[in-house]
C-alpha cells in the first residue's frame, strides 16, 4: 500500500498541469467585409483589401483591382500560403496575446515592402519584453538583417508579445486587453493557449496584421489633437473629414509580417534523459519496498 501511494505521488508531480484557455482558434478565415470579426472591415484602401482578403489573395487581384495605398505599388495579390485559422476569444472580438519564450523567425510576408507596411502611416512596430514600466521595445520595421534578406531570427528567454507605434504617436502592445491593433493568424490550428500567452508548436507558421490607428471617435479624437485630417489646427472640429480622420477603419491591412518557429530553445517537455533519470528513480523505490517487505 505505501509503494502504491510513492507511485501515485510520483504520477501526480510527473502529470502535466493542465491550464484553461482563454483563447481558441476559429476555423473561419473567409472575409465578408461586413465587421463580423475582428479583421474582416471594409478598408478605406478598397472593399477587398483588408487584410482577410489580402491573405486569402483577393486583394488586387484582376476582379478586384489594386489597393489605393499598397506599398510598393501593385505588389498585391499576395503570393503565399493561405492561413486557415485566425485568434478568437469566443466572441469573435480583439484579444490581448502573447507568446511563449522560444526561437522565432520574422518574416516579410512575399512580395511586401521592407520592414512589413503594407498599407499604412509608416509607423514603427516590433516585439516586446517585460511589463509596465519594465517593458523593453525592439524596432523590427529597422531591422536591417529584415530589410535586407527578408527574415531575422530572435531567441527569447521569457514571454514576449508585439507593439505597433499608432500614427497619433502612442503605443500599442498585445499583451493589453485594451488595444485592439493585433490581428493573428495561423497555419493548421497550430499553437495552443495557457491562459494568453501562445505555446507554439514545432514548425508553426503565423501571419500578424495590425492596425496603425485606434478605435477613437471621430469627435474624441478632433478635440484630443485639435487638428483636423490635413494637420491643420482647427478649433471646431467641423473640417473633420471621415474616414481621413484618425478614427480606425479596422482593416488590420497597414502592417503585416509572418512569425515561423524553427523549433524551441527552451522545452516544458522532458528530455529522453530525464525520462531515464526518472525511470531510475522509480526502480531503486521499488527495490527499497521489496527490501521493507522482506524485513518487516
Amino acid at each position: 500500500m505505501r509503494f502504491t501511494r510513492i507511485l501515485f505521488a510520483s504520477a501526480v508531480v510527473l502529470a502535466p498541469a493542465m491550464t484553461a484557455s482563454a483563447q481558441s482558434w476559429s476555423s473561419n478565415v473567409t472575409p465578408a467585409n461586413n465587421g463580423g470579426q475582428f479583421w474582416d472591415n471594409k478598408s478605406t484602401d478598397g472593399t477587398y483589401c483588408n487584410i482577410g482578403y489580402v491573405l486569402n489573395k483577393t486583394a488586387g487581384s484582376s476582379s478586384n483591382k489594386a489597393c489605393a495605398n499598397q506599398r510598393p505599388g501593385n505588389w498585391l495579390p499576395y503570393a503565399g500560403d493561405k492561413p486557415t485559422h485566425y485568434l478568437n476569444n469566443g466572441s469573435g472580438g480583439y484579444q490581448k496575446f502573447t507568446f511563449a519564450e522560444g526561437t522565432y523567425t520574422f518574416a516579410l510576408l512575399p512580395g511586401a515592402k521592407p520592414g512589413g507596411d503594407i498599407a499604412g502611416e509608416n509607423t514603427s512596430w516590433g516585439y516586446y519584453t517585460g511589463s509596465g514600466s519594465g517593458v523593453s521595445r525592439f524596432d523590427l520595421s529597422t531591422n536591417a538583417e529584415l530589410n535586407s534578406i527578408g527574415a531575422t531570427t530572435v531567441t527569447f528567454e521569457s514571454i514576449w508579445g508585439l507593439w505597433v507605434q499608432l500614427v497619433d504617436g502612442s503605443y500599442a502592445y498585445s499583451g493589453n486587453s485594451s488595444d485592439k491593433q493585433f490581428a493573428l493568424f495561423a497555419f493548421n490550428n497550430d499553437g495552443s493557449f495557457s491562459g494568453n500567452t501562445l505555446n507554439y508548436a514545432y514548425d508553426s507558421h503565423y501571419i500578424m496584421g495590425l492596425e496603425d490607428t485606434r478605435d477613437f471617435t471621430e469627435a474624441k479624437t478632433c478635440l484630443k489633437y485639435k487638428t483636423d485630417w490635413r494637420g491643420k489646427p482647427t478649433s471646431t472640429c467641423k473640417e473633420w473629414s471621415t474616414p481621413k480622420s484618425w478614427k480606425s477603419d479596422w482593416d488590420y491591412n497597414d502592417i503585416a509580417f509572418q512569425i515561423t518557429t524553427p523549433g524551441k530553445s527552451i522545452s516544458t517537455v522532458p528530455e529522453p534523459s530525464t525520462y531515464a533519470l526518472m525511470a531510475a528513480g522509480l526502480g531503486a523505490l521499488f527495490m527499497a519496498a521489496r527490501r521493507r517487505r522482506r524485513n518487516g
